[in-house]
């Protein structure tokens, strides 16, 4: 018997970057070992889990970690998912604050544009000959 099988592929994903990665699935003395690995020779192996005790469990591994690496575009193991999640909620934030300042910021500028139409369309009257001369 050997101690390292061959390696299955268990699941595929692109990331937003072009790159392809491949979760495999591979037999070592006895146990499974789940790895993300890149599609192409280039790029670095992850392993992702040494020990599944079943095929639900392993099943549910995949499914979990392809579905986090899309959602934070890069290989789930790079990143505690409480990291991710922390960064996410401040990328929401500072966009929310960007968008009322921008918001704030256009509504001053509608305004003061509103008010020099309002000054130019206002009719002027007449200049008295007398004042001219």
């Amino acid at each position: 018997m050997t101690a390292v099988g061959t390696q299955r592929e268990l699941g595929r994903y692109r990331l937003p970057t072009g790159e392809e990665r491949i979760v495999v699935g591979e037999r070592i003395k006895g146990h499974v070992a789940v790895s993300d690995v890149p599609a192409h020779d280039e790029g670095r192996v992850f392993l992702v889990e040494r020990h599944i005790e079943s095929k639900a469990a392993l099943a549910g591994l995949v499914a979990a970690y392809i579905a986090d690496s899309l959602e934070r575009a890069e290989p789930a193991i790079l990143v505690p998912r409480e990291s991710a999640m922390a960064m996410r909620t401040a990328e929401s934030t500072r966009t929310r604050e960007l968008a009322e300042f921008y918001g704030r910021h256009h509504r001053r500028v509608a305004n003061a544009v509103r008010g020099q139409l309002a000054v130019l369309a206002t009719p002027t009257s007449p200049t008295p000959a007398h004042s001219l001369a």
